[in-house]
C-alpha cells in the first residue's frame, strides 16, 4: 500500500473533512462538516487514473476540489481546516503520492492508490473478500492474518477481468472472427458494423484508445452475455475465472464474505463458481465511502502519522 502524506501546522481537531475517489472514468469529491458529521457537498470531474495521465489528473482533482468548495459556499482558505484522503488509481509511488499532495494546501492529507480506500468502503473493518472491477481491476482479500492486494498495476500489463479488459477481448475476438478463426455472434457482427466492418477501423481505435474508451464497450458486452451471446459469456466466464483464482490464492476459504464492487463487479456474480456465489454480500460501500470514513478519522487525529499506525492496526483485524 502506498501512502503520501503532507501535514501542516495545524493540531488538533479539523473542521472538514474531503475524501477524492479518482479513477480512468472520473473522479468524485465529497465534503463533510465534522462539526456536524454532514455531508455539505458532492462533485464529480475528469479522470484522474495517475498511470494514464497524470499531469491532467491532477488537474481534474483541483478543478474538482474548487467545484466542491463552491457548491458548500467555501472559499480555498476553508483547505488549510481540512483533512483529505485521496484514492487514486494509477498511483504507483510514494514519491509520485508525495509530490500530488505537495499540490494541495490543507491541514492533513494522505494520498494512497485507490485499493485501500476501495476495501475499506466495501468491507468497512470486517474481514472478507473483494473483487473491484471498474475500468481497471485488482482484488483483495482481508482475514485475521491481515490484508492482501493483487492485480490493480495498470491495464497495459494487469486489469483483468475490467472493463477495459473486456473491451480490448471483444474488439480482438471481432478480428479473430473477421480472419476466419472464431465463429460470429450477435455481439461481434454489432462491434464489425460500428467500426465500419473492417479490420482498419477497429485498429485505428485501438491506436489512440485509452483504458476509459475501451470500457465504453463493457455495458454492451455484458448485456449480450445476458442475451446467451456465446462470445460474450466466453469473456465473462473468463474474467470470473480470473476472480475466482484470483481471490482463491489470497486466502479465500468457503464461507467467507466476498463483494463485488465497482460498476461491472455484480456482472460478474451468476459466473463465479457456486461456493463463492453463496457467500456474495453488496458492499457496505462505495471507494469515495471508504475515503470518507478515513478523511474523518485523519481530521481527528492530531497528525499522520498516528492516522497511519491506526490504519496498519486495522488492516489486521
Amino acid at each position: 500500500m502506498i501512502l503520501g502524506t503532507t501535514t501542516s501546522n495545524r493540531t488538533g481537531p479539523l473542521a472538514f473533512a474531503i475524501a477524492v475517489d479518482g479513477g480512468g472514468s472520473g473522479c468524485r469529491i465529497r465534503l463533510a462538516d465534522m462539526a456536524n458529521l454532514q455531508v455539505l457537498a458532492e462533485a464529480r470531474g475528469g479522470p484522474a487514473n495517475l498511470t494514464t495521465n497524470p499531469e491532467q489528473s491532477a488537474l481534474n482533482i483541483r478543478e474538482t476540489l474548487d467545484d466542491v468548495l463552491n457548491e458548500a459556499d467555501l472559499d480555498k482558505a476553508a483547505l488549510l481546516d481540512s483533512a483529505i484522503v485521496l484514492g487514486l488509481a494509477g498511483l504507483q509511488t510514494k514519491a509520485q503520492a508525495d509530490g500530488l499532495a505537495a499540490t494541495l494546501p490543507c491541514g492533513r492529507i494522505i494520498a494512497t492508490e485507490d485499493r485501500p480506500t476501495m476495501l475499506r468502503g466495501a468491507l468497512g473493518q470486517s474481514q472478507g473478500a473483494m473483487a473491484a472491477i471498474g475500468t481497471g481491476s485488482f482484488l483483495a482479500c482481508r482475514t485475521n492474518t491481515g490484508t492482501r492486494f493483487a492485480g490493480g498495476w495498470g491495464f497495459a500489463v494487469s486489469d483483468q477481468a475490467s472493463g477495459a479488459w473486456l473491451g480490448r477481448k471483444a474488439l480482438e475476438t471481432a478480428l479473430l472472427v473477421h480472419d476466419g478463426l472464431k465463429e460470429t455472434s450477435p455481439l461481434i457482427d454489432a462491434l464489425l458494423t460500428r467500426f465500419g466492418g473492417q479490420p482498419t477501423g477497429i485498429v485505428a481505435f485501438c491506436a489512440l484508445a485509452r483504458p476509459a474508451d475501451y470500457a465504453t464497450l463493457a455495458p454492451q458486452i455484458t448485456q449480450a452475455a445476458e442475451d446467451g451471446d456465446h462470445n460474450a459469456v466466453a469473456m465473462m466466464q473468463a474474467g470470473a475465472r480470473y476472480i475466482a483464482e484470483g481471490l482463491k490464492s489470497l486466502d479465500w476459504t468457503e464461507g467467507l464474505t466476498v463483494c463485488l464492487s465497482g460498476g461491472l463487479g455484480p456482472a460478474y456474480a451468476a459466473h463465479l463458481p457456486a461456493p463463492m456465489r453463496a457467500t456474495l454480500q453488496p458492499p457496505k460501500g462505495s471507494a469515495l465511502d471508504g475515503a470518507m470514513h478515513m478523511a474523518m478519522e485523519l481530521a481527528q487525529t492530531p497528525d499522520t502519522e498516528k492516522f497511519r499506525a491506526r490504519w496498519r492496526r486495522a488492516k489486521r483485524r
